[in-house]
């Protein structure tokens, strides 16, 4: 009688038994009894927080299985039983009872209700008792409702007992058992809690009953349908929820020639009340209703005019068996049984024209689970219509695909497309007309403001395929294959979307497993796997390119960027497709150069700036990978590379805010050419991307004025190198030009010093000792420049890369600058500037500690003589300070530095403070495997410094800002292993410690930055037992932390 219990909600789903994480069974069964077990001890001892953990631990447990349920099944019953046993005893107050339906609860939003009211017990003399339970329920307690879901689940299987229910009605309670179990139903289909549900489903159990429909089904769907008219405000739509939901769960699991009466006045009201048309779950239940009614009205049938493929066998696919074996199979698959319409004389009534016309308009529904429930309606009612007017049905849908409809019509159309492909409903005749839509619908996106619509639709195309694949026999697929595997691996790997990547992956491995006529398809597996697609980069950037070694798919992959990409709303996908392009221009350079390129010059000219963006991009990056290749003559395309960049100036494009965006791509289109050595040497050209350069390096833009310096870098490498009076003359100018504007604004400062540390040697030769103090200079702080913090950064970078650069020669290199870089490197680690953003001067000081690590690492393989050991203990100190400060980001930077410099291979760093010692705590070993960002990890290792005398004061000061910072997890973090750390030191290294620390609080009385912390710091220290042999010492220690906190707390702000 249970067994063929089915979720009203729709179809049922396969058990996830396939997943590849997991666990292999259900390992805490043991636990999980005890704790129910245990559930009144809890209540006994009146330990409501000890009850609480105990639900937590128990909800803790069956989450760990929500994907995969299926472990639970050899357990539910002993679980069910024990909960249960709770329930039935009269002993058991209502509190343990309510704590019980709880478990239940957890236990069934796991496993799913209808797998648990399977094995729950129903027994006589369970109904009157959990009725009872029930009827005393407040439908209006928020705290208690798991007790009600789980009554009324219980009662769902109760009221399938094979008896009359006359025969449970008793002379202590004057309403019958039956109206009682009604007005259960009405009660809580009417409720806005979970438990509305699960009453919809016992309302079905309930009212199909033989004994109960004759009297109470009528009258529960005139009640249901006098709510559904009711004309309420929007606020109070939900009421209509539950009959709606009620009348659905009747529908599906009612006998037909009951429900046959009453279906025309149930599918009047819903059209009339245009309920599909309401809130999603209003039109969800009201596509439900539609469809189940139109299976009403249609007798069931198997059609004979559906496409059966027959038995499916994907050995015939994947290997080459013999010949008894392959002609077997073929008999097997069949066509159409019969291929004249199939009408047996009986009239259609006229209702279903109505359910038909209502489910194509749910289909354009603006809820997709409206839309996916009106496809597998269409479905469902298509099968039992004759051929004819199937047809006519399939013709309805297709005219949803046009270009005037919305995406929603496009997305409902393919969700039924694909369910009539899989119950053999879209005959072959009809593939013609089908398949070019659904080619479309892969590559449909309409734009919609700064965002588009349409992942969906392409989403729903992907279905289509896949549905094809288990539909069809190869020799009918095989006419599509060729464009389906193209499109198909398109999306795959330039869709913006993962799911969409990964639903087109999987219907082309569908085909490619049961069509088999897909070109290289197996490889192609290989390679377009879910994980490789799962990386957008790597989908356009990698798996592309392999699958264009194909050569029948290199030209379709490059027409789908170039159609489909380039214009594309997103820039972040803009940028995607041209470096794409430029990847599989190795793969069909003839066809990039001759149609590929002509495309793209034809987007210039565009009103599109996205388009005119993209197009810019992409040849920039198609000219250059175009220039390696021996064979390719760009001279046709010159004259249009020369003029490109003039065209929009003229045009007046590069102004405003679209023409920035357009700055940006021409600056990666003179990179580009400029690599390519387009010979452009000498000609006006250069002049005008040089203006243009100037201009976007100190533009406010960050992106704008890294893609400048990095054209400039190339452009002068490429053109600037002649060695003439005249160029050398420009070549200085141009260096001047840059130092000038550094003083001028923010922005100006942050481009022109990022553009200096790219020029290439020949242009800084003759100036560098001018270029590199203007970059120091740019270094110090002052009232106007405080926020000037990623131009202090970026003139650090600089230096490194001026360094690299000229080398650290005596004659023309840096020889004579780098202890001067480097002690402005360490004004930079004092920098602490703090703004509304917070503490931006760790960009700089970030960015002075990775200058260290390379300019020292130079120095010692170029000039070791320069590094003194004043010198390079100021570096080390500056740096481990920063390792046990609060910011995880510095913290991480400053642990990767002295690791790198403690382990310098072949000549190591001279002077590091007390190397022996460091190394034998920072082994090679700990470094490796380190996260040093994890304050877990970074805190044990350099507290172990402390007692080296070099070490302990910059340790210390960073210990106390992360000790004393308002973060209280760090704080607890780097407290803990310090305290421990300093405990178990003698007497005297105690003594030497605490006076370090009033060292550090006198010298920083006048810093906020560390006064306040210490404060803090101070109450942790005392409190922790290290400073006992401290202040037995007949010295000032006392007095000196009593003077300094008067001096800090005079001074502060705080």
């Amino acid at each position: 009688m249970v067994e063929n219990i089915d979720m009203f909600e729709g179809d049922d789903s396969p058990d996830p038994v396939g997943l590849s994480c997991a666990l292999e069974a259900f390992s805490e069964s043991e636990e999980v009894i005890t704790m129910i077990d245990e559930l009144p001890l809890i209540q006994i001892i009146d330990l409501d927080r000890a009850a609480e953990k105990a639900r937590e631990r128990f909800q803790f447990i069956f989450n760990q299985y929500l994907d995969q349920p299926h472990l639970l099944d050899p357990f539910l019953e002993k679980f069910l039983l024990h909960i249960v046993k709770l329930v039935r005893k009269t002993e058991c107050t209502l509190e343990i009872k309510h704590r019980a339906f709880k478990y239940l609860f957890i236990i069934t939003n796991v496993r799913g209700y209808k797998s648990i009211v399977q094995r729950l017990p129903h027994e006589v003399e369970d109904l009157e008792p959990v009725l009872q339970l029930l009827e005393e329920q407040d439908p209006a307690d928020t705290e208690t409702w798991q007790t009600r879901y789980g009554l009324i689940l219980w009662l769902s299987i109760i009221v399938m007992l094979p008896f009359n229910m006359t025969r449970f009605d008793s002379s202590s309670h004057s309403v019958p058992v039956m109206k009682r179990l009604l007005d259960i139903c009405q009660t809580y289909l009417m409720c806005s809690d979970a438990c509305r549900k699960v009453a919809a489903f016992l309302t079905a159990r309930f009212l199909t009953r033989t004994d109960v429909k004759e009297v109470y089904l009528t009258p529960f769907v005139d009640w249901s349908l006098e709510i559904i008219n009711r004309e309420v405000s929007r606020n109070d739509s939900w009421e209509k929820f539950g009959p709606l939901a009620g009348l659905a769960a009747i529908l599906k699991h009612g006998e037909r020639e009951d429900l046959l009466p009453l279906a025309p006045q149930i599918l009047k009201c819903i059209i009339r009340t245009k309920c599909c048309e309401d809130f999603s779950l209003t039109s969800k239940y009201s596509t439900k209703i539609v469809t189940r009614i139109g299976l009403t009205f249609l007798k069931p049938k198997v059609p004979k005019w559906r496409y059966n493929r027959g038995q499916r066998c994907l050995a015939v696919n994947l290997t080459k068996v013999n010949s008894s074996f392959s002609q077997e199979t073929e008999n097997l698959s069949t066509v159409c049984q019969d291929d004249e319409d199939e009408d047996d004389g009986e009239a259609i009534p006229p209702e279903v024209e109505e359910v038909i016309e209502e489910l194509v308009q749910a289909l354009q529904n603006r809820n997709s689970t409206t839309r996916l429930s009106a496809s597998k309606g269409i479905g469902r009612v298509v099968s039992r219509l004759s051929k004819t007017s199937g047809d006519e049905v399939v013709c309805y849908i297709l005219d949803l695909l046009n270009p005037r409809s919305s995406d929603n019509s496009w997305h409902g159309g393919c969700l039924a497309l694909a369910e009539l492909a899989k119950r053999g409903l879209l005959l072959p005749s009809r593939l013609p007309d089908v398949m070019p839509l659904v080619i479309k619908a892969l590559a449909y996106e309409e734009p919609h403001g700064y965002s588009s619509v349409g992942e969906n639709v392409r989403d729903a195309a992907s279905y289509v395929c896949w549905a094809f694949a288990r539909a069809y026999e190869p020799k009918i697929i095989e006419p599509y294959c060729a464009i389906m595997a193209k499109t198909l691996l398109a999306v795959t790997c330039f869709d913006r979307e993962i799911h969409c990547r990964r639903a087109a992956a999987a219907a082309f491995q569908e085909n490619v497993g049961r069509v088999g006529n897909f070109p290289h398809g197996i490889e192609i597996l290989t390679t377009a796997d879910y994980f490789t697609i799962g990386s957008r980069s790597n989908a356009f950037l990698e798996v592309s390119v392999e699958i264009a070694q194909y050569e029948e798919y290199a030209e379709s992959l490059i027409n789908h960027l170039l159609e489909h990409k380039i214009d594309n709303w997103d820039s972040n996908i803009r940028i995607l497709a041209s470096k794409a392009l430029s990847r599989l221009t190795v793969r069909a350079p003839q066809y990039m150069a001759s149609h590929g390129l002509t495309v793209l010059f034809g987007y210039t000219k565009s009103s599109n700036i996205n388009a005119i963006h993209g197009a810019v991009l992409a040849i920039g990056e198609v000219v250059f990978s175009l220039s390696l290749i021996p064979e390719i003559n760009l001279e046709p395309h010159l004259d249009r590379l020369e003029k490109l960049v003039a065209q929009f100036r003229d045009n007046n494009q590069l102004r405003g805010i679209l023409g920035e965006l357009l700055m940006t791509a021409c600056c990666s289109f003179i990179d580009h050419c400029s690599q390519a050595r387009l010979p452009f040497h000498s000609k006006p050209v250069i002049d005008e991307w040089q203006q243009l350069i100037d201009e976007c390096v100190r533009n406010p833009i960050s992106d704008m004025s890294r893609a400048a310096a990095f054209a400039l870098k190339n452009l002068s490498s490429e053109y600037y190198k002649d060695d003439s009076e005249e160029m050398r003359a420009k070549c200085s100018a141009i260096v001047n030009h840059y130092i000038q504007y550094l003083d001028v604004d923010e922005s100006s400062r942050t481009g022109c010093v990022l553009a200096l540390g790219y020029m290439p040697a020949f242009m800084l030769e003759s100036s560098v000792t001018m270029v590199v103090r203007s970059l120091i200079k740019c270094i110090s702080v002052t009232n106007e420049t405080i926020k000037w913090a990623p131009a202090r950064s970026g003139a650090i970078k600089a230096l490194v890369a001026v360094c690299h650069t000229m080398g650290l020669s005596k004659k023309k290199g840096c020889y004579s600058l780098v202890v001067e870089i480097l002690n402005a490197f360490l004004e930079g680690m004092k920098d602490y500037s703090i703004t509304n953003r917070g503490d931006i001067g760790a960009l700089v000081r970030e960015a002075a500690m990775q200058g260290f690590q390379s300019l020292l690492i130079q120095t010692t393989d170029e000039a070791i003589e320069l590094l003194t050991s004043d010198l390079v203990s100021k570096i080390i100190m500056s740096v481990v300070q920063q390792a046990v400060e609060r910011i995880d980001r510095t913290r991480g930077i400053a642990g990767k530095v002295f690791s790198s410099l403690l382990h310098k291979e072949d000549t190591p760093i001279p002077h590091f403070p007390a190397g022996e010692k460091v190394r034998e705590i920072f082994t090679k070993e700990v470094c490796a495997k380190c996260h040093w960002m994890n304050a877990s990890e970074t805190f044990p290792l350099f507290n172990q410094l402390l007692t080296i005398p070099e070490y302990t004061k910059p340790i210390m000061v960073g210990l106390i800002t992360s000790i004393g910072g308002i973060t209280e997890t760090l704080a607890n973090y780097a407290s803990e292993p310090t305290f421990s750390h300093i405990a178990i030191q003698s007497e005297e290294e105690k003594k030497r410690i605490a006076y370090v620390i009033v060292e550090i609080f006198e010298e920083y009385q006048d810093e906020e930055r560390i006064a306040v912390p210490i404060l803090t710091f101070l109450e942790r220290y005392f409190t922790s037992g290290c400073l006992a042999p401290v202040l037995k010492d007949p010295h000032t220690y006392a007095a000196k932390i009593l003077n300094c906190t008067k001096t800090s707390v005079a001074k502060t702000s705080n």
